[in-house]
């Protein structure tokens, strides 16, 4: 298991309620994700259930969700409040992270969040903030998070091929470009080609090994 965060939090920021959810904008690529947490502190005695969601940016849609608890047991100093959902979620796509749920919040009676500025925050990633259905990125914030998600998943590579080049009559240079590396992160790379074959196999036909790739991007290697 491996761990995604961003821990460097620790300004106040806002509540929590049934209609305002916050969390954190993010690309979740190919991982299994069976654990959030965020850093939150109950002020008094807010009524209701905490829930933590996964939802699809592009639509809005609820990938997995779970209940914490009662938010009159939320700790009462800043803490990382931790679920872990039902069945482990494969999400490979850009989601909101956020909590919220069915609280009833009012003066003296809260849970608020805490967020990160400055240096600590990542790119690409925003505070978000989910008001009655609609959405608000803020950039150049962050929310506290934690994500836990299975290393162990095994997601094929992507590799595109373009057109040889610099062909003579026994050699050439053969092109193409890493476009997802995978995980785990290839031990080798390169072309499988023949003279006569138009769908060689690396099995059966002369191939190049380029080695380990541990970077997305174009490559080559030389036919002969």
């Amino acid at each position: 298991m491996a761990v995604e965060e961003q821990t460097d939090v620790s300004r106040l920021w806002s509540s929590i309620n049934a209609t305002n959810h916050w969390g954190q904008k993010l690309t979740i690529t190919n991982r299994t994700v069976s654990k959030l947490a965020f850093s939150l502190t109950r002020i008094g005695s807010p009524t209701g259930d905490l829930i933590y969601y996964i939802r699809k940016v592009s639509n809005g849609d609820i990938i997995v969700s779970k209940t914490w608890g009662p938010a009159n047991t939320v700790p009462t100093s800043q803490s990382w409040v931790e679920v872990t959902f039902d069945t482990p979620t494969l999400i490979d796509e850009e989601v909101y992270i956020l909590v919220g749920g069915t609280l009833s919040s009012g003066a003296g009676n809260l849970v608020v969040v805490y967020d990160a500025n400055g240096a600590d925050v990542k790119a690409d990633e925003f505070l978000v903030r989910r008001l009655s259905g609609a959405y608000t990125d803020f950039t150049g914030l962050d929310f506290g998070y934690k994500y836990t998600y299975d290393v162990d998943v095994d997601v094929v590579p992507t590799v595109t091929t373009q057109a040889a080049s610099n062909i003579g009559e026994t050699t050439a240079t053969a092109n193409g470009n890493i476009t997802d590396l995978g995980t785990p992160n290839p031990t080798a790379h390169g072309f499988a080609y023949s003279p006569t074959d138009p769908t060689p196999d690396i099995e059966t036909d002369s191939v190049t090994d380029e080695g380990a790739a541990s970077s997305t991007g174009a490559f080559t290697s030389d036919l002969t």
